[in-house]
């Protein structure tokens, strides 16, 4: 079954080529879906003014939850038409969608957002804002981010989107503008890579940063992997004093391999050397003195992970944008 995806953008537009490698584009949905979405909104009405009375029923005085006013609303959108209001709405959403999707596996397009949204977390740029799998168990919310404001309307969103998607195609080809299998595949595996990327701040994520990180900076072949590390990452960490970053660097390749060793006791004393550098506040400040060890771990991989995502997300822009010269630090 075809799942559709919509994204965080609005309009009545033609429909837009995003990625002609990826064969990744943007329409209006067509008609038998906009009859799905109308149900989609329906629900999420029944859904609202059932809260509204359990909360009533409870005693629960809440100004910001009230049932949504669709009149007052597309007239505030300048949507006058002599239609039903969710039929009007519905046909104001724009959808991503491939032409060439295993059905068995998460939806291209899906994949191709989730990845925009690592290198654009910015929230003036799209975001996937509903999938219609029936599998799921989340409730629509289609009306509470559109009336919210978090859908972007007018081209600004729709322009970054379609930058990016022509940033990406011309890193897919080759000098005479052919589709580069070697450039495909290690993007389809980034891509893969990035889609359940989210989660828990664990040993396990570092990992699979670091793993990330080292593939797309380091040469294969080479046998001065530290050297290299401490040489090249450095240049794309934002977060940290310059004279730290080194040190940064080193430190998360001897993590990175304790991790895959399993050698445990090592990865403790690593953290521990890298909270008396970085984090010395998880011990200095006394309202933090009763989080036991473990929330203290995972504080310290939180931290890390935040400049290693950044690190990444500036190394995939660097990798996309400026491809020869990618490729010459990466051979380095």
């Amino acid at each position: 079954m075809k799942i559709m995806i919509l994204i965080t953008a609005y309009g009545k537009i033609e429909t837009i080529v995003i990625s002609k490698e990826l064969k990744i584009k943007i329409c209006n949905p067509s008609d038998k879906e906009i009859e799905e979405l109308q149900d989609a909104l329906e629900e999420e009405c029944l859904l609202r003014k059932h809260l509204m009375k359990l909360q009533k029923k409870r005693g629960i005085q809440c100004n910001e939850v009230k049932q949504y006013d669709l009149k007052l609303f597309t007239k505030k959108m300048g949507w006058y038409e002599k239609k039903k209001l969710k039929k009007i709405i519905a046909e104001h959403l724009i959808k991503i969608q491939t032409t060439d999707s295993p059905s068995c596996e998460m939806d291209n397009a899906e994949r191709f957002m989730y990845f925009c949204n690592f290198l654009e977390p910015n929230p003036c740029f799209p975001h996937i804002a509903y999938r219609s799998d029936p599998s799921s168990h989340r409730k629509p919310s289609i009306l509470e981010q559109l009336i919210a404001g978090k859908y972007l309307g007018g081209n600004d969103a729709i322009i970054k989107l379609q930058k990016l998607g022509s940033e990406i195609d011309t890193f897919l080809q080759d000098e005479q503008g052919r589709r580069s299998s070697e450039e495909f595949w290690l993007f389809d595996y980034i891509v893969d890579a990035l889609k359940y990327y989210h989660g828990r701040e664990n040993a396990y994520k570092i990992f699979k940063l670091m793993s990330l990180i080292e593939m797309l900076i380091i040469n294969p072949n080479s046998q001065k992997t530290q050297e290299k590390m401490k040489e090249k990452l450095p240049c794309f960490l934002e977060n940290i004093e310059a004279c730290n970053r080194e040190i940064f660097a080193d430190q998360m390749r001897v993590l990175r391999n304790k991790i895959a060793h399993g050698d445990y006791s090592k990865v403790q004393k690593v953290l521990f050397e890298y909270q008396k550098k970085f984090t010395p506040n998880l011990y200095a400040n006394p309202l933090l003195q009763d989080i036991d060890e473990y929330g203290i771990v995972s504080g310290t991989y939180l931290d890390i992970s935040y400049h290693l995502e950044q690190a990444l997300r500036n190394i995939l822009k660097f990798m996309i944008q400026n491809k020869n010269k990618w490729k010459n630090l990466r051979h380095q």
